[in-house]
Protein backbone atom coordinates (compact mmCIF):
# COMPACT_ATOMS: atom_id res chain seq x y z
CA UNK A 1 0.00 0.00 0.00
CA UNK A 2 1.35 3.42 -1.01
CA UNK A 3 0.80 6.54 1.09
CA UNK A 4 1.95 10.12 1.03
CA UNK A 5 4.58 10.82 3.67
CA UNK A 6 4.62 13.86 5.92
CA UNK A 7 7.40 16.17 7.05
CA UNK A 8 9.07 15.91 10.45
CA UNK A 9 7.76 12.41 11.13
CA UNK A 10 10.03 9.70 12.53
CA UNK A 11 10.54 7.14 9.78
CA UNK A 12 13.39 5.33 11.50
CA UNK A 13 11.67 1.99 10.83
CA UNK A 14 11.73 2.61 7.06
CA UNK A 15 14.47 2.28 4.47
CA UNK A 16 14.71 5.94 3.41
CA UNK A 17 15.62 6.54 -0.26
CA UNK A 18 16.03 9.89 -2.09
CA UNK A 19 16.01 10.10 -5.90
CA UNK A 20 18.18 12.83 -7.46
CA UNK A 21 19.00 13.79 -11.04
CA UNK A 22 18.61 16.08 -13.99
CA UNK A 23 15.21 17.15 -15.31
CA UNK A 24 13.71 14.63 -17.74
CA UNK A 25 15.93 11.68 -16.81
CA UNK A 26 13.10 9.58 -15.37
CA UNK A 27 13.12 9.96 -11.57
CA UNK A 28 9.33 10.03 -11.22
CA UNK A 29 8.82 7.24 -13.78
CA UNK A 30 11.33 5.03 -11.96
CA UNK A 31 9.63 5.60 -8.60
CA UNK A 32 6.27 4.65 -10.18
CA UNK A 33 7.87 1.45 -11.52
CA UNK A 34 9.49 0.78 -8.16
CA UNK A 35 6.25 1.03 -6.12
CA UNK A 36 4.14 -0.65 -8.83
CA UNK A 37 1.67 2.17 -9.47
CA UNK A 38 1.62 5.46 -11.38
CA UNK A 39 1.08 7.81 -8.47
CA UNK A 40 3.60 10.48 -9.54
CA UNK A 41 3.23 12.65 -12.64
CA UNK A 42 5.89 11.86 -15.20
CA UNK A 43 6.65 12.58 -18.84
CA UNK A 44 9.63 12.95 -21.15
CA UNK A 45 10.37 16.67 -21.15
CA UNK A 46 13.08 19.29 -20.61
CA UNK A 47 10.73 20.87 -18.06
CA UNK A 48 10.52 19.43 -14.58
CA UNK A 49 7.21 17.77 -13.76
CA UNK A 50 8.15 17.65 -10.08
CA UNK A 51 8.34 21.16 -8.58
CA UNK A 52 8.41 20.16 -4.93
CA UNK A 53 9.81 17.27 -2.96
CA UNK A 54 7.25 14.44 -2.74
CA UNK A 55 7.57 11.52 -0.33
CA UNK A 56 5.78 8.17 -0.45
CA UNK A 57 5.74 5.15 1.85
CA UNK A 58 5.26 1.58 0.69
CA UNK A 59 5.68 -2.03 1.84
CA UNK A 60 7.66 -4.56 -0.20
CA UNK A 61 8.17 -8.13 1.11
CA UNK A 62 7.37 -7.04 4.67
CA UNK A 63 9.91 -4.23 4.41
CA UNK A 64 8.94 -0.55 4.85
CA UNK A 65 10.30 2.00 2.43
CA UNK A 66 10.18 5.80 2.31
CA UNK A 67 10.88 7.11 -1.20
CA UNK A 68 11.40 10.82 -1.94
CA UNK A 69 11.09 12.37 -5.42
CA UNK A 70 12.90 15.70 -5.97
CA UNK A 71 12.80 18.55 -8.53
CA UNK A 72 15.07 18.01 -11.50
CA UNK A 73 18.30 19.97 -11.79
CA UNK A 74 18.93 22.28 -14.77
CA UNK A 75 15.22 22.91 -15.18
CA UNK A 76 14.81 25.37 -18.09
CA UNK A 77 12.05 27.27 -16.26
CA UNK A 78 13.56 27.62 -12.78
CA UNK A 79 16.66 29.15 -11.27
CA UNK A 80 19.17 26.78 -9.72
CA UNK A 81 19.04 28.44 -6.30
CA UNK A 82 15.24 27.89 -6.20
CA UNK A 83 15.71 24.21 -6.93
CA UNK A 84 18.35 23.75 -4.24
CA UNK A 85 16.21 25.60 -1.71
CA UNK A 86 13.51 23.01 -2.37
CA UNK A 87 16.03 20.15 -2.13
CA UNK A 88 16.69 21.09 1.50
CA UNK A 89 13.24 19.74 2.32
CA UNK A 90 14.40 16.15 1.78
CA UNK A 91 15.90 16.22 5.27
CA UNK A 92 12.48 17.05 6.77
CA UNK A 93 10.92 14.01 5.03
CA UNK A 94 13.67 11.53 5.93
CA UNK A 95 14.18 11.87 9.70
CA UNK A 96 16.43 10.64 11.22
CA UNK A 97 18.45 10.54 7.96
CA UNK A 98 18.87 9.14 4.45
CA UNK A 99 19.90 5.51 3.89
CA UNK A 100 20.43 5.74 0.13
CA UNK A 101 20.74 8.40 -2.56
CA UNK A 102 19.75 7.15 -6.03
CA UNK A 103 21.45 9.21 -8.77
CA UNK A 104 19.32 8.82 -11.92
CA UNK A 105 21.00 9.02 -15.34
CA UNK A 106 19.34 8.54 -18.72
CA UNK A 107 21.51 6.34 -20.96
CA UNK A 108 20.24 8.22 -24.02
CA UNK A 109 22.05 11.36 -22.81
CA UNK A 110 25.41 9.60 -23.24
CA UNK A 111 26.67 11.34 -20.07
CA UNK A 112 27.37 14.76 -21.52
CA UNK A 113 29.11 17.71 -19.84
CA UNK A 114 25.77 18.83 -18.41
CA UNK A 115 25.24 15.42 -16.79
CA UNK A 116 28.71 15.70 -15.24
CA UNK A 117 27.86 19.19 -13.94
CA UNK A 118 24.64 17.77 -12.45
CA UNK A 119 26.58 15.15 -10.53
CA UNK A 120 29.13 17.72 -9.37
CA UNK A 121 26.35 19.98 -8.06
CA UNK A 122 24.68 17.09 -6.21
CA UNK A 123 28.01 16.11 -4.67
CA UNK A 124 28.71 19.67 -3.57
CA UNK A 125 25.18 20.15 -2.24
CA UNK A 126 25.17 17.01 -0.07
CA UNK A 127 28.93 16.87 0.43
CA UNK A 128 31.48 14.12 -0.16
CA UNK A 129 29.59 11.79 2.19
CA UNK A 130 26.99 11.18 -0.52
CA UNK A 131 29.40 8.68 -2.10
CA UNK A 132 29.13 6.50 1.01
CA UNK A 133 25.33 6.43 0.73
CA UNK A 134 24.78 6.60 -3.00
CA UNK A 135 24.13 4.32 -5.96
CA UNK A 136 23.49 4.99 -9.66
CA UNK A 137 20.31 4.12 -11.58
CA UNK A 138 20.46 4.07 -15.39
CA UNK A 139 17.07 4.61 -17.04
CA UNK A 140 15.97 3.90 -20.63
CA UNK A 141 17.64 0.50 -20.44
CA UNK A 142 15.40 -0.51 -23.36
CA UNK A 143 17.38 1.85 -25.63
CA UNK A 144 20.59 -0.06 -24.94
CA UNK A 145 18.90 -3.43 -25.41
CA UNK A 146 17.47 -2.25 -28.74
CA UNK A 147 21.00 -1.32 -29.87
CA UNK A 148 22.41 -4.62 -28.57
CA UNK A 149 24.61 -2.87 -25.97
CA UNK A 150 24.97 -4.16 -22.43
CA UNK A 151 24.84 -1.72 -19.52
CA UNK A 152 28.29 -2.91 -18.41
CA UNK A 153 29.92 -2.09 -21.77
CA UNK A 154 28.06 1.23 -21.92
CA UNK A 155 29.65 2.25 -18.61
CA UNK A 156 33.06 0.81 -19.44
CA UNK A 157 33.28 2.56 -22.84
CA UNK A 158 32.89 5.99 -21.28
CA UNK A 159 35.92 6.76 -19.11
CA UNK A 160 34.29 9.69 -17.29
CA UNK A 161 31.14 7.69 -16.57
CA UNK A 162 33.20 4.67 -15.47
CA UNK A 163 35.16 6.81 -12.97
CA UNK A 164 31.91 8.30 -11.68
CA UNK A 165 30.35 4.88 -11.03
CA UNK A 166 33.61 3.74 -9.49
CA UNK A 167 33.24 6.47 -6.84
CA UNK A 168 30.11 4.62 -5.65
CA UNK A 169 31.97 1.29 -5.44
CA UNK A 170 30.35 0.14 -8.70
CA UNK A 171 26.85 0.26 -7.17
CA UNK A 172 24.49 0.66 -10.14
CA UNK A 173 21.27 -0.78 -11.57
CA UNK A 174 19.45 -0.48 -14.88
CA UNK A 175 15.74 0.31 -15.21
CA UNK A 176 13.32 -0.10 -18.10
CA UNK A 177 10.24 1.94 -17.23
CA UNK A 178 8.42 0.81 -20.36
CA UNK A 179 7.82 -2.64 -18.85
CA UNK A 180 4.40 -3.66 -17.60
CA UNK A 181 3.95 -3.09 -13.86
CA UNK A 182 3.29 -6.81 -13.32
CA UNK A 183 6.05 -8.12 -15.58
CA UNK A 184 8.65 -10.47 -14.16
CA UNK A 185 11.54 -8.39 -15.55
CA UNK A 186 10.33 -5.28 -13.71
CA UNK A 187 9.96 -7.34 -10.51
CA UNK A 188 13.61 -8.41 -10.90
CA UNK A 189 14.66 -4.76 -11.34
CA UNK A 190 12.76 -3.75 -8.18
CA UNK A 191 14.30 -6.57 -6.15
CA UNK A 192 17.81 -5.71 -7.34
CA UNK A 193 17.45 -2.06 -6.29
CA UNK A 194 15.87 -2.81 -2.89
CA UNK A 195 18.52 -5.45 -2.15
CA UNK A 196 21.25 -2.92 -3.02
CA UNK A 197 19.71 -0.35 -0.65
CA UNK A 198 19.60 -2.88 2.20
CA UNK A 199 23.17 -3.99 1.52
CA UNK A 200 24.32 -0.37 1.50
CA UNK A 201 22.62 0.14 4.86
CA UNK A 202 24.39 -2.89 6.29
CA UNK A 203 27.75 -1.70 4.93
CA UNK A 204 27.23 1.57 6.80
CA UNK A 205 26.40 -0.34 9.97
CA UNK A 206 22.89 1.05 10.01
CA UNK A 207 24.16 4.63 9.92
CA UNK A 208 22.61 7.17 7.61
CA UNK A 209 23.22 10.56 6.05
CA UNK A 210 22.10 12.86 8.85
CA UNK A 211 21.03 16.46 9.19
CA UNK A 212 24.39 17.23 10.80
CA UNK A 213 26.25 15.99 7.71
CA UNK A 214 23.91 18.00 5.54
CA UNK A 215 24.45 21.20 7.53
CA UNK A 216 28.22 20.84 7.35
CA UNK A 217 28.03 20.55 3.55
CA UNK A 218 25.77 23.58 3.14
CA UNK A 219 28.37 26.14 4.11
CA UNK A 220 30.73 25.01 1.37
CA UNK A 221 27.86 24.65 -1.09
CA UNK A 222 26.61 28.16 -0.37
CA UNK A 223 30.00 29.55 -1.37
CA UNK A 224 29.97 27.42 -4.51
CA UNK A 225 26.43 28.52 -5.38
CA UNK A 226 27.44 32.18 -4.96
CA UNK A 227 30.38 31.57 -7.28
CA UNK A 228 28.07 29.99 -9.84
CA UNK A 229 25.61 32.86 -9.55
CA UNK A 230 28.43 35.38 -10.02
CA UNK A 231 29.61 33.44 -13.02
CA UNK A 232 26.09 33.31 -14.44
CA UNK A 233 25.74 37.02 -13.77
CA UNK A 234 29.03 37.66 -15.57
CA UNK A 235 27.85 35.54 -18.48
CA UNK A 236 24.53 37.39 -18.51
CA UNK A 237 26.34 40.73 -18.46
CA UNK A 238 28.60 39.53 -21.26
CA UNK A 239 25.59 38.39 -23.30
CA UNK A 240 23.89 41.74 -22.66
CA UNK A 241 27.06 43.52 -23.77
CA UNK A 242 27.22 41.37 -26.89
CA UNK A 243 23.56 42.13 -27.62
CA UNK A 244 24.26 45.84 -27.11
CA UNK A 245 27.23 45.68 -29.50
CA UNK A 246 25.11 43.85 -32.06
CA UNK A 247 22.41 46.49 -31.74
CA UNK A 248 24.93 49.32 -32.15
CA UNK A 249 26.49 47.53 -35.11
CA UNK A 250 23.12 47.08 -36.79
CA UNK A 251 22.24 50.73 -36.16
CA UNK A 252 25.61 51.88 -37.55
CA UNK A 253 25.15 49.63 -40.56
CA UNK A 254 21.67 51.02 -41.13
CA UNK A 255 22.97 54.61 -40.89
CA UNK A 256 25.81 53.80 -43.28
CA UNK A 257 23.39 52.25 -45.77
CA UNK A 258 21.14 55.32 -45.60
CA UNK A 259 24.12 57.66 -46.04
CA UNK A 260 25.40 55.57 -48.95
CA UNK A 261 22.00 55.65 -50.61
CA UNK A 262 21.79 59.44 -50.13
CA UNK A 263 25.29 59.91 -51.59
CA UNK A 264 24.45 57.66 -54.54
CA UNK A 265 21.29 59.65 -55.23
CA UNK A 266 23.23 62.92 -55.04
CA UNK A 267 25.86 61.54 -57.40
CA UNK A 268 23.18 60.38 -59.82
CA UNK A 269 21.55 63.83 -59.77
CA UNK A 270 24.92 65.60 -60.16
CA UNK A 271 25.94 63.25 -62.97
CA UNK A 272 22.62 63.75 -64.75
CA UNK A 273 22.94 67.53 -64.44
CA UNK A 274 26.52 67.45 -65.73
CA UNK A 275 25.47 65.31 -68.70
CA UNK A 276 22.68 67.76 -69.52
CA UNK A 277 25.12 70.69 -69.19
CA UNK A 278 27.62 68.99 -71.50
CA UNK A 279 24.90 68.20 -74.03
CA UNK A 280 23.78 71.83 -73.98
CA UNK A 281 27.36 73.03 -74.34
CA UNK A 282 27.95 70.70 -77.26
CA UNK A 283 24.76 71.90 -78.93
CA UNK A 284 25.85 75.52 -78.48
CA UNK A 285 29.30 74.75 -79.84
CA UNK A 286 27.70 72.97 -82.77
CA UNK A 287 25.49 76.03 -83.45
CA UNK A 288 28.49 78.37 -83.15
CA UNK A 289 30.54 76.18 -85.46
CA UNK A 290 27.66 76.17 -87.98
CA UNK A 291 27.48 79.96 -87.83
CA UNK A 292 31.24 80.24 -88.39
CA UNK A 293 31.00 77.97 -91.42
CA UNK A 294 28.16 80.04 -92.85
CA UNK A 295 30.24 83.17 -92.48
CA UNK A 296 33.17 81.46 -94.23
CA UNK A 297 30.87 80.35 -97.00
CA UNK A 298 29.53 83.91 -97.49
CA UNK A 299 33.04 85.34 -97.51
CA UNK A 300 34.13 82.79 -100.10
CA UNK A 301 31.15 83.50 -102.29
CA UNK A 302 31.93 87.25 -102.11
CA UNK A 303 35.55 86.59 -103.03
CA UNK A 304 34.37 84.30 -105.82
CA UNK A 305 32.28 87.09 -107.28
CA UNK A 306 35.24 89.49 -107.11
CA UNK A 307 37.49 86.94 -108.78
CA UNK A 308 34.96 86.27 -111.49
CA UNK A 309 34.62 90.03 -112.16
CA UNK A 310 38.37 90.50 -112.23
CA UNK A 311 38.77 87.50 -114.50
CA UNK A 312 36.09 88.88 -116.83
CA UNK A 313 37.72 92.32 -116.86
CA UNK A 314 41.08 90.75 -117.45
CA UNK A 315 39.68 88.77 -120.36
CA UNK A 316 38.23 91.91 -121.91
CA UNK A 317 41.50 93.78 -121.33
CA UNK A 318 43.43 90.95 -122.87
CA UNK A 319 41.23 90.94 -125.93
CA UNK A 320 41.62 94.67 -126.31
CA UNK A 321 45.37 94.34 -125.80
CA UNK A 322 45.57 91.73 -128.50
CA UNK A 323 43.92 94.02 -130.97
CA UNK A 324 46.17 96.87 -130.01
CA UNK A 325 49.28 94.68 -130.31
CA UNK A 326 48.07 93.68 -133.68
CA UNK A 327 47.84 97.36 -134.65
CA UNK A 328 51.35 97.98 -133.45
CA UNK A 329 52.73 94.93 -135.27
CA UNK A 330 51.13 95.88 -138.58
CA UNK A 331 52.25 99.46 -138.22
CA UNK A 332 48.84 100.71 -138.73
CA UNK A 333 48.09 103.64 -136.41
CA UNK A 334 49.46 107.02 -135.54
CA UNK A 335 51.68 108.22 -132.73
CA UNK A 336 48.76 108.86 -130.43
CA UNK A 337 47.56 105.25 -130.72
CA UNK A 338 51.02 103.95 -129.80
CA UNK A 339 51.09 106.08 -126.66
CA UNK A 340 47.67 104.84 -125.79
CA UNK A 341 48.77 101.18 -126.15
CA UNK A 342 51.72 101.65 -123.84
CA UNK A 343 49.46 103.15 -121.20
CA UNK A 344 47.09 100.22 -121.63
CA UNK A 345 49.93 97.76 -121.02
CA UNK A 346 50.80 99.47 -117.77
CA UNK A 347 47.16 99.35 -116.73
CA UNK A 348 46.91 95.62 -117.46
CA UNK A 349 50.00 94.91 -115.39
CA UNK A 350 48.57 96.77 -112.44
CA UNK A 351 45.30 94.80 -112.90
CA UNK A 352 47.16 91.50 -112.71
CA UNK A 353 48.87 92.62 -109.51
CA UNK A 354 45.51 93.55 -108.05
CA UNK A 355 44.05 90.13 -108.87
CA UNK A 356 46.99 88.40 -107.15
CA UNK A 357 46.53 90.58 -104.09
CA UNK A 358 42.79 89.77 -103.92
CA UNK A 359 43.32 86.04 -104.44
CA UNK A 360 45.90 85.71 -101.63
CA UNK A 361 43.39 85.98 -98.67
CA UNK A 362 40.97 83.73 -100.51
CA UNK A 363 43.49 80.91 -100.63
CA UNK A 364 44.29 81.58 -96.97
CA UNK A 365 40.61 81.16 -96.09
CA UNK A 366 40.50 77.88 -97.99
CA UNK A 367 43.45 76.56 -95.94
CA UNK A 368 41.73 77.65 -92.73
CA UNK A 369 38.56 75.80 -93.68
CA UNK A 370 40.55 72.64 -94.40
CA UNK A 371 41.92 72.79 -90.85
CA UNK A 372 38.51 73.21 -89.15
CA UNK A 373 37.36 70.31 -86.80
CA UNK A 374 34.92 67.87 -88.32
CA UNK A 375 31.24 67.89 -87.19
CA UNK A 376 29.47 64.59 -86.58
CA UNK A 377 32.56 62.63 -87.68
CA UNK A 378 32.80 64.04 -91.29
CA UNK A 379 33.40 67.36 -93.09
CA UNK A 380 30.64 68.78 -95.22
CA UNK A 381 31.55 68.73 -98.91
CA UNK A 382 30.42 70.62 -101.90
CA UNK A 383 30.86 74.12 -100.46
CA UNK A 384 32.45 75.55 -103.62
Amino acid sequence: MVKRAEKEVDYSDHHRIVFLGKTGHGKSSSINSLIGTKILDSKLSSKSVTYNCQALTTHVANEKYLIVDTPGLFDTERKQNEIFDELKNVMEFTYPGINAFVIVINVSSRFTKEEQETIDLISKFFGKSIKDYGLVMFTRLDDLERDGISLESFIRDNETLYEFVKNFDQRYVGFDNTLDMNSENLSDQRKKLFDMVKKLKRNNNGCCYTTELFKSSQKAFKLELERIERMNLTIEELNNHIDSLKKEHNQSLERFQKQSEAMMNQMKIATSQEIERMKKQMEEEKINSSRTLDEYKKALKKKDRKIEKLAKDQKQDKSRSNREVEVLQTGNGNKNEKDLLEKSADFIKSGVDLVAEVARPVFGAIDAIEKLPTLGGSRSKGWF
